[in-house]
């Protein structure tokens, strides 16, 4: 739901309350000042994880280091803790903070998958419209999750 239903009050809290300065995926699931509840949804991304891609629109709503928006999933858990380091990104960064409008802007790769990850950079470019999330199921993308 917090990907899926922007219109929801449940959603809308739940952003103001956690997500108002960092990224779903950057939490740390052991801060015991979240409550119980949102502290047992941290523990099932790595779930979530294997079902959530974002379609880069302006790169404005997403993390470029913690939201799974390229076929690597979080780049931070895929370069690791020295990434935003070697590539000189911030580690809050949005996708949009690093593409300057005709090209992306970091450090030269290091690393084979430093060069992966650039590899696929010059692949896409951000375009007009919103980021969107979307749920794949086998393989098929969703633009919408139904419990049932």
């Amino acid at each position: 739901m917090l990907f899926f239903r922007a219109g929801s009050i449940w959603v809308a809290w739940m952003r103001q309350r956690y997500l108002n300065r960092a990224s779903f995926w950057s939490l740390n699931e052991k801060n015991y000042t979240y409550s119980w509840m949102f502290r047992r949804l941290l523990k099932l991304r790595p779930k979530a994880l294997d079902f959530i891609r974002i379609s880069i629109g302006r790169g404005d709503d997403t993390y470029f280091w913690w939201d799974p928006w390229t076929p690597f999933g979080p780049l931070y858990s895929y370069l690791g803790q020295d990434g935003p380091t070697l590539l000189g990104i911030p580690l809050f960064a949005l996708v949009s903070d690093v593409w300057n409008g005709s090209s992306w802007s970091f450090s030269a790769a290091r690393s084979n998958r430093q060069l992966q990850l650039l590899s696929f950079l010059t692949t896409i470019s951000p375009a007009n419209g919103p980021d969107v999330p979307k749920w794949i199921i086998n393989g098929n993308t969703h633009k919408s999750f139904i419990s049932r």
